[in-house]
């Protein structure tokens, strides 16, 4: 029912407001067109990943986990990872060549999908996959740079200014994306591409 009082009130769901704080649509296109420009979509072989296990109390190796077909690959293993909630920073290592750009790249577009799905669908949303490759900063002098230089200049993302935390004056792209990583809604995968 409405009433006179409720005229200036909107309701949204979490994922329209960050909707309304910042517009992914060509960055979303980009990861698209690089993974289909690099035949990732029909070239990519999945990969079977390890995990050292420790003792929590010794600090003493205990084992080695394996992950293949069986458990859904490495795919499985960090879908796995993302949904708990302690996580926070996971490192793919791997000689050159073994395939870490690659799935990092899949991944993301798997991600990608049943975030478009999800958008269309009008559910919840998975997490936002974000790829920044450092090689396009490697002259950055800070983390706040590479996030700007990510956000502003190569994908043309533009933050709503009412979202950031002001400090000394200043936005901080840095902390907005905290928050949204904290709040489960993005997922930043960092590439460290050779010869940075």
């Amino acid at each position: 029912m409405e009433k006179e009082e409720n005229r200036h009130l909107d309701c949204y769901t979490f994922d329209e407001l960050i909707d309304q704080d910042a517009d992914f649509s060509d960055y979303l296109d980009w990861l698209e067109a690089e993974v289909k420009h690099r035949e990732i979509d029909q070239k990519y072989v999945p990969l079977a990943c390890t995990k050292e296990e420790f003792d929590s109390l010794s600090k003493r190796r205990i084992g080695v986990s394996r992950y293949d077909e069986r458990d859904g690959w490495i795919d499985g293993y960090l879908d796995m990872w993302l949904d708990d909630p302690a996580k926070e920073h996971i490192s793919i290592l791997g000689e050159f060549g073994t395939g870490k750009t690659w799935f990092a790249f899949h991944h993301a577009w798997i991600a990608l999908q049943r975030y478009r799905d999800a958008q269309r669908r009008g559910v919840e949303r998975p997490r936002l996959p974000l790829i920044i490759t450092l090689r396009d900063y490697a002259k950055a002098l800070n983390v706040e740079n590479v996030l700007a230089g990510f956000f502003f200049t190569q994908h043309n993302i533009r933050l709503n200014s009412e979202v950031f935390d002001q400090q000394n004056g200043k936005t901080s792209v840095a902390l907005w994306l905290k928050e949204q990583i904290l709040l489960r809604q993005a997922c930043v995968v960092l590439i460290l591409l050779k010869r940075i």
